[in-house]
C-alpha cells in the first residue's frame, strides 16, 4: 500500500510541475496564454492549492508530533484533497 501511496504522489507532483508549464486560454482576451509567467500565475491562483495539499504527506507528518493513534486516524481524512483532484 505504501508503494502505491508513493506512486500516486510522484504522478501528482509530476502533474503540478506539468501545469506550470501548460498554456490556457485568457477568458478577457479570448487568446491562448504562452507566456510563462502568466501561466504560473493563473495556476497558482486557481487550482494549485488544491493540488499542493493533495501530495502533502499529512499522516507521515503528524506521526511523529502525535503519538495517539485515534487522532492520526481523524486527520487521515485530510486525504480527501486527492479525490478533489480526481
Amino acid at each position: 500500500m505504501i508503494v502505491m501511496n508513493s506512486l500516486i504522489d510522484l504522478f501528482f507532483a509530476f502533474d503540478i510541475i506539468l501545469n506550470f508549464f501548460t498554456s490556457y486560454f485568457n477568458s478577457a482576451t479570448g487568446d491562448e496564454e504562452l507566456e510563462p509567467k502568466m501561466i504560473a500565475n493563473n495556476y497558482l491562483k486557481g487550482s494549485f492549492s488544491i493540488d499542493f495539499l493533495s501530495i502533502c504527506p499529512f499522516d507521515l507528518i503528524l506521526e511523529d508530533v502525535i503519538d495517539d493513534k485515534t487522532v492520526l486516524k481523524a486527520f487521515s481524512i485530510l486525504k480527501i484533497f486527492r479525490i478533489l483532484r480526481l
